[in-house]
């Protein structure tokens, strides 16, 4: 019977989006707060990013901040895309802090996406660097996840908490190393974030690249002082992870920087015997190597 190795791993905007996803595309068909029939027209004009319609319903009286099942015109023009549109509002006077249900702000929105003019422009009124998603999530969490190195570091400038956690018990280091932003990886590291901090189930950003096979962010993070073999609450090593997913990859680099092949999960298994279990041959081979190499011995812990 194979081991079931399940890391809880951390999850991309995209999934927090989920909220989204659920509403109609085009704002034409969202009940509005204020008519049965249709949104306020300033919110069309902000989901077609119509900026020349925007400033003559504002100069006119229009609310930049109307609501419309959870959404402001900000929000709107952010999950469109209208770039345009929403530097306008912002300085309009939209409420930089307007959340959606699941508590997205407009920074956080715009962090996930690479906007950093609009990042700079949302923190420049007033929102704030550190606030969190009901996921706990922050700006440089959805920043450091996408791939968004400008941006990220726009917000440590501004104050943004390097090793602040989510719910999860997850860093901006963590997200990065998981979904392999090698770059954000060592510019968080060169920030002085923590490569030794660990959720609650004892993932560390050296667990998180191992399990996605990210061999230069695991070299990163070891070159940092990272604990090769710092396990989990399981006693799974980043090795025994890497070698149950079959990460040959990560399984060489890991022991090429010094893991140790005998440290046995609670379970009592070594990476070469879950290796073995689950069937990554080629992953088996270089770990018999290694055994045979050092006469079969390891040091257990």
């Amino acid at each position: 019977m194979k081991t079931a190795f399940v890391v809880s791993a951390p999850l991309p905007l995209a999934l927090a989006l989920l909220t989204l996803a659920s509403l109609p595309s085009d704002a034409r068909a969202a009940p509005s707060s204020t008519s049965a029939s249709q949104p306020p027209a300033i919110m069309l004009a902000a989901h077609e990013g119509d900026v020349e319609k925007l400033r003559k319903l504002v100069k006119a009286g229009a609310d930049v901040n109307a609501t419309d099942r959870g959404f402001t015109p900000l929000l709107v023009a952010l999950q469109g895309g209208k770039i345009t549109a929403a530097r306008f509002l912002i300085d309009s006077g939209a409420n930089v802090e307007s959340r959606l249900k699941n508590g997205l702000s407009p920074l956080m929105l715009a962090a996930n996406r690479g906007h950093y003019d609009l990042c700079d422009r949302l923190l420049k009124k007033g929102a704030k660097v550190d606030g969190q998603a009901d996921s706990g999530s922050t700006a440089l969490m959805f920043a450091a996840t996408m791939h968004r190195d400008r941006v990220v570091e726009l917000l440590l400038e501004r104050g943004a908490e390097i090793d602040k956690s989510n719910k999860a018990g997850r860093t901006a280091l963590m997200e990065a190393a998981f979904y392999g932003n090698t770059s954000v990886v060592e510019f968080l590291i060169r920030k002085k974030a923590s490569v030794s901090r660990s959720d609650p189930n004892g993932g560390t950003a050296l667990i998180f690249a191992a399990v996605r096979n990210h061999t230069e962010a695991i070299e990163a993070l070891i070159a940092a002082g990272a604990k090769i073999d710092q396990a989990d609450t399981l006693n799974r090593t980043p090795l025994t992870i890497a070698a149950y997913k079959g990460h040959l990859e990560s399984v060489n680099t890991l022991l090429k920087l010094g893991a140790d092949p005998g440290i046995e999960s609670n379970d009592g298994k070594t990476a070469l015997k879950i290796a073995t279990e689950n069937g990554h041959q080629d992953v088996v081979d270089v770990l018999k190597r290694v055994a045979k190499y050092r006469g079969g011995k390891g040091k257990r812990k």
